[in-house]
């Protein structure tokens, strides 16, 4: 900048503009911010031109956009200078010729910045005053913008606008809710919505569901308002309704409910001057449901019963319904879907019964519950019809404490009774009371008696001896089991006695005392009062307990004298105190040697002072081991006590110190069984010395009742039904003393099987079917025989679910059992197979989807009828093989299959789904042949002219070459064996040169399926015949439009000269690049003549090379102008559009927002619209909507407006 001026002594004076006073502002500071001011402006002027240089391309718009930032900054910057010495500033007050040189200065520095120069070129400052853009060659070879020839906007002109007022409306249960009565006195309320209107009247039809309709007028004052529709909804609390989505109307509309109680299709038909929108509400009577229970069903099952009900289901198809069953606390949902009657699909009610099947296993109260259905029309009714039952416990009753081991005893006495208790076992309280029989098998006499069940035992006083039987036992619902032991023996049992023989105590030298030899009779133990007198003494009492019937008290007084023993009372289990008739006395003036025992059969279980048992269970005489002591040989008596004998046996010349005794039976005894006692009496020694004995006997228990085994139950109880893989338990009654091992023997097989039971009601637990038989049985001692009348017991499996396939669906068996072939079909066809399944419903079926070549796929199929259809998969080709792995029912659901060892095959089918063929080219590269060349494949692109082709050999195709110079057009059809093919036509020549077109019309394979659809792209090749020095053009289009490119593609050597014509008028051009190029400024007629090569001289004419050049169309809107038209809501508006060119038309027209006309920013676009096929030049459309309505996009047959983008200048540039 220029210096500035010395201050003249006026400006001394003067001072600055603004005075230094204000807010302390002296002059140096004041130029600090001026000149900081000025920088800031010089900062935003380089993001300007940096913002500017950046764009990504050079166009109108951008050269408009330099052209406004350089005339912005010019008056910033001529503002800036020539008030700055406004301010007089010192140093800053400038003359006017130097703010007029600071100002041409700052121009030329804006016309650098915004003149379009590049970075180290000098560039143009045209781009300031007009658009710096390419020029082009036109057809006639001048040059030409292309903004000036498609810039112009005479293309589309004109615009109509639309003011909307509203409208009147009427509208019917406008969001589409179900509705449904639920009895003839119920009633629904339907919504109608009001626009801007309140006619006085409505009419509306009422179809009923006989068919038979009427007209009903109303007046909309008995219409229902909102606030009444609640109140009367709150009345009614079967069907309350949701109203919260209708309280977001609009300010015009308005609510109200027609309150209807007749089911039947409703529609408004006349609502006055208010429009009506069309919809019909259909009003069903609403589903119920309820379970249905023969009257003649108890409450109360037994366990292991099983009972049948049904459930009915009316309403509108399909149905869904949801039930629950609860028991022990425990609820569990299930859920029935697709429920239809015989006529599924319809609108009309129907009524379905499904039987539901209750197995009765588990104890305690059950309730089965209908919760909600809904019908198909998405009405939803909650349901409360309920059905309970009972499960009760089978009660069972035995005798406590008797059996035949251990009878009762009934004692002499003419008021004497035995007390026999019966025991109930598991019982359920609400089975009672029970009643039961018992039998006095020797009178035949049976007693009844009842058990409360606050005792739940029951005793009978048995006055006679003998055996008593219970034969029944019954409860108030279910029949009762009769346990074991359910006899009970009764014997008489005597007063005890006993015979005492007494034996001086002689050693050989003298006596030392006495033995008192004891035989006992009645129950032991026994017990003995008796009393010891020495001389003159008093009596001393004393008792000794027997465990035996035989007994020795040895009396061995220390001191001598005088000794009198006397026996007096004698007791045993039954009976006490019992004084003898005489008593037992002896006297003994007092004045020790071989010994014996007996020995135990099993060692270590009892000592030699307790009694030892032998049991026998057959053979007329028993062996019993014995311990002897002293000098061999030795005598041995003993003693045999039976029920009424006593048998002495002596025993001689015994020389081991073990000896085995074989003792015979009595005769009594081994006939019917019993016990009897040995007892050792004496032992003599070699020396002659004999010495009675008192040790230990043996009591021999003769078992002649062997024990038994049997079913329990009669012929027609010993049959169970169970499910596959469940336990079925099978009673059992045993005799004898426990434990037993039974052996038994398995259905279908000859294996044995051994079980080993410890109580006389055990069971045998079994899973497989048939019939069990019982072979042999064991007790603790004895074998045992089985009762043949119980010794079977069968066993039955619920069938399981099965399914077979309709041979009406087009199925063919195989060899394979239950294997099926289905008739191979298209893809893309809808195919299926029908299901006969046996069973109770629902079904669930298991299946594997397997496709050649994938992996398989595992699904459930569900189906409530006994005939299903399967819809098989047909989207893609391959081999499907379907198997059906596992079919569940009610009884037997896939859960419980799951966890289960059955997964056995059901069904398996297969199907061929037939691709469909197909053909393409492999590449779409051009193929290059020269003119009379034959069309074989050429050794330079192997790879090019190759057909692909997918299907089942073998393949015919059909081929169209067509010659686009001639238009000549020759079919072929070739059969193919294999799925490639390499074109070859020998005998078709390519007699003309330019693009051909190879086309594949169609293709078939030997499945006989459609071809599937292709991309027309991959179905055509081109192929460029060439001569020595040709042109072809890029584009093979005969028409192109004004402001398009005309490209050529030239083939030779460069550079080449062309010969064309535009409108009969001949230019020569010369191009040295492959490319020829000319921008189609004008319509008429292009035509190329001839190209030369002009390295060889040598030209090729060309013939049929023409392009016919069309101007571009237009389109107006209201023929050119602005138009404003306000309608009412509900009117229409027409919107004329005018076509200018060549028929027909395609034209785009867009409906913007209203908004101000002046608005920069765009309106929004509310919808767009592309019309095609307008043959006239003038079109109309109405519409009821506001907005502004504009044409985008005009096109005619030829060309289009705006064009679609250019190609790359740099291609374009000639």
């Amino acid at each position: 900048m220029a210096a500035p001026t010395p201050d003249t002594q006026g400006q001394r004076r003067r001072g600055p503009l603004i005075p230094e006073t204000f807010l302390g502002l002296d002059v140096p500071t004041q130029r600090f911010y001026v000149l900081s001011f000025g920088a800031v402006l010089q900062a935003l002027k380089v993001f300007d031109a940096l913002a500017a240089s950046l764009s990504s391309h050079f166009s109108v718009e951008t050269v408009r956009s330099v052209r406004f930032y350089y005339w912005k900054w010019a008056l910033v910057d001529g503002a800036f200078i020539f008030l700055l010495p406004r301010l007089r500033l010192p140093r800053l007050s400038y003359t006017s010729l130097a703010s007029c040189l600071q100002y041409f200065l700052i121009l030329s520095l804006n016309i650098l910045l915004f003149g379009n120069w590049t970075f180290l070129s000098l560039g143009r400052l045209s781009g300031i005053w007009g658009p710096d853009v390419e020029y082009e060659l036109d057809a006639s070879g001048h040059k030409v913008r292309l903004e000036s020839l498609l810039g112009a906007s005479s293309y589309l002109q004109g615009q109509h606008t639309v003011l909307l007022s509203p409208i009147n409306t009427v509208k019917l249960n406008p969001y589409a809710n179900p509705f449904c009565l639920s009895g003839p006195s119920d009633s629904v309320l339907i919504p109608i919505i009001f626009n801007n209107t309140r006619p006085a009247h409505l009419k509306y039809n009422h179809t009923l569901p006989s068919g038979a309709s009427k007209i009903v007028d109303i007046s909309t004052k008995s219409l229902v308002q909102p606030a009444q529709a609640h109140l009367d909804e709150d009345d009614d609390e079967d069907t309350p309704r949701d109203h919260s989505q209708y309280t977001s109307l609009q300010k015009t509309e308005s609510l109200a409910y027609l309150k209807v109680a007749r089911p039947g299709v409703l529609r408004i038909v006349d609502a006055g001057d208010a429009r009506i929108r069309v919809g019909d509400v259909r009003i069903a009577v609403c589903p119920r449901a309820e379970i249905v229970v023969d009257s003649a069903i108890p409450s109360y099952f037994c366990q292991g019963q099983k009972s049948e009900v049904s459930i009915k289901v009316v309403g509108m198809g399909p149905l869904s319904l949801v039930y629950y069953r609860e028991s022990k606390g425990k609820r569990e949902r299930f859920v029935m879907d697709g429920i239809e009657g015989s006529i599924p699909g319809t609108y009309d009610e129907q009524e379905v019964t499904i039987p539901l099947t209750l197995k009765h296993t588990s104890l305690g109260d059950h309730v089965y519950s209908l919760d909600s259905i809904t019908d198909g029309m998405n009405n939803f009714v909650s349901l409360s019809s309920k059905y309970s039952l009972t499960v009760l416990r089978r009660s069972s009753f035995s005798f406590r404490d008797c059996q035949g081991g251990s009878p009762a005893s009934l004692l002499v006495s003419p008021d004497a009774f035995a007390e026999l208790r019966i025991v109930g076992n598991g019982l359920d309280g609400l089975d009672g009371p029970w009643n039961l029989i018992v039998r006095h098998e020797e009178t035949k006499k049976e007693e009844e008696l009842t058990v409360r069940p606050e005792t739940r035992v029951a005793s009978l006083h048995a006055r006679l001896p003998g055996t008593y039987t219970i034969t029944k036992v019954s409860g108030q619902y279910c029949s009762g089991d009769i346990m074991s032991p359910d006899t009970c023996p009764v014997v008489l049992k005597p007063p005890p006695y006993a015979n005492i023989t007494w034996s001086p105590i002689h050693e050989c030298s003298g006596d030392t005392g006495v033995t008192a030899s004891l035989l006992l009779h009645g129950q032991p133990p026994f017990e003995l009062s008796y009393t010891t007198r020495h001389n003159t003494k008093a009596a001393r009492v004393q008792k000794q307990t027997f465990s035996s019937a035989r007994g020795e008290i040895t009396l061995q007084p220390e001191e001598s004298g005088h000794y009198e023993y006397s026996f007096t009372k004698i007791s045993d289990a039954n009976y006490k105190n019992v004084p003898f008739d005489s008593p037992e006395k002896i006297t003994q003036t007092v004045r020790p040697l071989a010994v014996a025992h007996f020995v135990h059969p099993t060692p270590n279980t009892a000592g030699r002072n307790s009694g030892i048992q032998v049991n026998s269970c057959e053979g007329s005489s028993v062996n019993i081991g014995i311990d002897l002591k002293g000098t061999p040989p030795w005598n041995v008596e003993v003693q045999i006590v039976g029920p009424k004998t006593v048998k002495l046996l002596p025993f001689k010349g015994l020389q081991k110190e073990r000896e085995s005794l074989n003792i015979q039976i009595p005769s009594s005894i081994d006939k019917e069984g019993g016990t009897f006692q040995v007892d050792l009496v004496s032992v003599e020694d070699a020396q002659g010395c004999r010495r009675s004995l008192s040790v230990p006997g043996v009591s021999v228990n003769v078992r002649r009742v062997k024990p038994t085994v049997k079913f329990y139950g009669t012929p027609t109880e010993r049959e169970i039904t169970i499910l596959e893989n469940e336990q079925a338990i099978l009673p059992l009654r045993l005799t004898g003393d426990g434990p037993w091992h039974v052996q038994y023997r398995q259905p279908s097989t000859s294996s044995k099987h051994t079980a080993r039971l410890t109580n006389p009601n055990d069971v045998l637990r079994v899973s497989q079917a048939g019939e069990y038989e019982l072979l042999d049985v064991r007790d603790a001692h004895c074998p045992g025989t089985v009762v043949k009348q119980g010794s079977k017991y069968q066993v039955h499996w619920v069938s399981r679910p099965s399914a077979t396939l309709v041979q009406a669906s087009g199925v063919i068996p195989m060899a394979q059992k239950d294997t099926f072939r289905k008739e191979p079909i298209c893809s893309g066809l809808e195919d299926h197979v029908e299901l006969d399944i046996h069973g109770r419903p629902p079904f669930q079926f298991k299946y594997k989807t397997t496709r050649q070549g994938s992996l398989s796929e595992t699904s459930t199929f569900n189906s409530i009828q006994t005939r299903a259809r399967f819809q098989l998969q047909t989207s893609n080709p391959g081999r499907y093989v379907y198997e059906f792995e596992q079919l569940g029912d009610a009884l037997y659901p896939l859960t419980a299959i799951a966890h289960g060892s059955h997964s056995s095959k059901i069904l398996r089918f297969e199907q061929d789904v037939l691709g469909r063929p197909s053909a393409r080219f492999r590449n779409s590269e051009r193929l290059t042949y020269c003119l009379n060349d034959a069309f074989v494949p050429t050794h330079d692109a192997p790879s090019d002219g190759t057909i692909v082709l997918t299907g089942i050999p073998p393949f015919f195709l059909e081929l169209s070459l067509m010659n686009l110079g001639s238009g000549e057009v020759r079919k072929e059809r070739v059969q193919l064996l294999e799925q490639e093919w390499k074109m070859s036509i020998p005998d078709f020549i390519f007699s003309t040169g330019g693009p051909h077109r190879i086309t594949i019309d169609s293709v078939a394979d030997d499945s006989g399926c459609s071809q599937a659809d292709m991309d027309a792209e991959s179905q055509t090749l081109w192929i460029d015949v060439a001569e020595t020095a040709a042109i072809v053009p890029f584009d093979r289009r005969q028409d192109f439009c004004v402001g398009e490119l005309l490209q050529f593609q030239l083939e030779g050597t460069p550079p080449w000269k062309i010969t064309y014509d535009v409108d009969l008028i001949e230019y020569t051009a010369v191009a040295k690049t492959p490319q020829f190029n000319r921008r189609a400024t004008t319509p008429g007629l292009f035509s190329i003549r001839s190209v030369a090569h002009q390295k060889n001289m040598c030209k090729t004419l060309v013939t049929g090379l023409n392009v016919a050049i069309h101007s571009l169309p237009s389109a107006q809107v209201s023929h050119g102008k602005r138009y404003l038209e306000n309608i009412q809501e509900g009117d229409q508006a027409e919107i004329v559009f005018t076509l200018n060119g060549t028929p027909p038309f395609t034209f785009t027209y867009q409906r913007t927002a209203l908004g101000p006309t002046d608005s920069k920013s765009p309106l929004k676009v509310l919808e767009s619209h592309t019309v095609s096929g307008v043959t006239s030049h003038v079109y109309s459309i109405f519409s009821a909507q506001e907005g502004t309505w504009t044409v985008t996009f005009v096109a005619d047959k030829y060309c289009r407006y705006p064009p679609s983008t250019p190609a790359d200048p740099a291609l374009e540039r000639t």
